[in-house]
């Protein structure tokens, strides 16, 4: 079995931080009602009650995140090659895709005051390490290392 190297454990660490910031809180609001949201909460939501959105788009979020971590197997990194980091960086983008939709889904939301929470700034924290991470794995894929 072949030895992991250290740039792929970040992208292993990035990953689950995705996974477990999803459940944190990532909005707070307050005003007629008070309270916070996680990503999860918002994904489960199938019609925004606001705007009518389907925020169920959220779910790319963690789904990216793990696929990120199946790309850091050591069995499909041999078969993908250097397309396993260009298709990390993809995902990232795919992952965070999602997050227009939810400034748009905030704007809807009359009478409350919304402010974004530490759960969606380590979630796009630990998207762009993941990003980090594949970049320099795809350097060193180029590199022959």
């Amino acid at each position: 079995m072949s030895e992991i190297p250290t740039r792929q454990k970040l992208v292993i660490a990035f990953a689950c931080a995705v996974v477990v910031a999803f459940v944190l809180p990532w909005l707070e609001f307050s005003g007629f009602v008070s309270g916070t949201d996680s990503g999860l909460s918002l994904a489960q939501t199938s019609e925004s009650a606001a705007s009518g959105m389907d925020l169920r788009i959220f779910f790319l979020t963690p789904v990216a995140a793990l696929l990120c971590l199946v790309l850091c197997v050591p069995a499909v990194r041999k078969r993908m090659g250097i397309l396993a980091p260009v298709s990390q960086i993809i995902l990232v983008v795919v992952g965070l895709a999602p997050l227009p939709t939810l400034w748009a889904e905030v704007e809807t939301w009359s009478g409350s005051t919304v402010s974004s929470s530490f759960g969606l700034w380590i979630t796009i924290a630990a998207m762009v390490g993941i990003a980090a991470g594949a970049l320099v794995d795809l350097l060193a894929a180029r590199r022959g290392d």
